[in-house]
């Protein structure tokens, strides 16, 4: 590991720590995400992270969300599921043309046209995208 990885993972500790603390919306995430956004585009030569290391955050993405489903709330889905279909057909149907028109409009290619739209959580869309 080079000083140019140390310094990014530093970079990215400090400022996801410092939005979290106070206590911005997505504080951790955003707040490395701009903070290394920032450095890689303003200082030459630094090195991305290596791909054995986002795929071991994303498997720690994996487990921290299996970790977060419950028993209860799962059981009580059963009553619902035909409205929980027709409300994923509609999300999924609406990010779907919003993407589509992202590429028409802006030009943007139509993977990232349709990931701009995706709907879920940023932490998760972000960790699939990688």
């Amino acid at each position: 590991m080079t000083w140019t990885v140390l310094v990014t993972a530093l970079t990215g500790s400090v400022a996801g720590y410092l939005f979290h603390r106070f206590r911005l919306p997505g504080g951790a995430l955003v707040g490395s995400m701009v903070a290394v956004g920032i450095l890689h585009v303003s200082v030459m030569g630094l090195e991305p992270i290596a791909r054995d290391v986002r795929v071991a955050a994303q498997i720690m993405v994996g487990i921290m969300i299996g970790a977060s489903i419950k028993r209860e709330p799962l059981k009580l889905l059963r009553r619902y599921v035909p409205q929980i279909i027709g409300v994923l057909a509609v999300i999924l149907g609406a990010a779907a043309v919003s993407g589509l028109l992202l590429v028409e409009v802006a030009g943007l290619d139509l993977v990232t046209g349709l990931l701009a739209t995706v709907p879920g959580g940023a932490a998760d869309v972000t960790a699939a995208a990688l």
